[in-house]
């Protein structure tokens, strides 16, 4: 005889989660990934070739204090945007995809912070919603949820006009960065991301490409 048991994993695991051995510019890169694919997407439905992804890193007192990955891309819906963050929940299809697992941006967000938020429109300004992650609380509450902004903060509204723009696309902003295995010097980072990001897109980067800001 056998009964059925609750097995949903608990907020410890995210404890688990945020030492996958990521280094922090290999998850920068996997957030890169969703970025080109939504680029990708877009190419393919207009055929505009002003697609961007922008790397800022913000800094306070010299530290880098939180990381921005922003695209002009396609964009997510407002019930994707609710889905995002779900564990094991992806939205790509088709192997062109750069990344189809459901886990790449939670587990190198958490790898990289404790908050995770994501922010987009399919269009314009007027459509933009958010969502955030606080990981930390979650590990404190015991709860796995997040909060969705139908009308999204000032601050978030300022971060995606400022690095997206009044169109459609993506920013991807993590906050409280982990001290473990992250650079102290926003310029170091700089340099990191700059050799990195022309490796591993060597293939589709403008040789006249300023795809980084530090």
């Amino acid at each position: 005889m056998s009964k059925k048991i609750e097995i949903t994993p608990g907020p410890e695991l995210l404890f688990s989660l945020q030492r996958t051995g990521y280094k922090w510019h290999q998850a920068v890169l996997d957030i890169i990934d969703n970025s080109i694919d939504a680029l990708r997407e877009r190419y393919e439905a207009t055929e505009k070739e002003d697609g961007f992804v922008r790397i800022k890193f913000i800094s306070t007192k010299k530290r880098c204090a939180a990381i921005v990955i922003a695209d002009n891309g396609t964009g997510i819906s407002p019930e994707s945007l609710e889905e995002i963050l779900r564990m094991g929940t992806s939205f790509k299809r088709g192997r062109s995809a750069l990344g189809t697992f459901g886990m790449g941006l939670k587990t190198a967000g958490m790898s990289l912070g404790n908050r995770i938020t994501v922010i987009s429109t399919t269009s314009d300004l007027s459509e933009l919603r958010s969502v955030t992650w606080d990981i930390s609380r979650a590990i404190r509450v015991g709860l796995f949820e997040a909060d969705f902004h139908e009308s999204p903060p000032k601050r978030h509204i300022e971060h995606f006009e400022k690095y997206v723009g009044d169109c459609s696309g993506t920013a991807v902003l993590i906050e409280d960065l982990r001290e473990e295995g992250i650079p102290s010097s926003t310029g170091s980072m700089f340099g990191t991301m700059r050799k990195n990001c022309d490796h591993h897109y060597r293939h589709i980067l403008n040789p006249d490409t300023n795809h980084l800001d530090a």
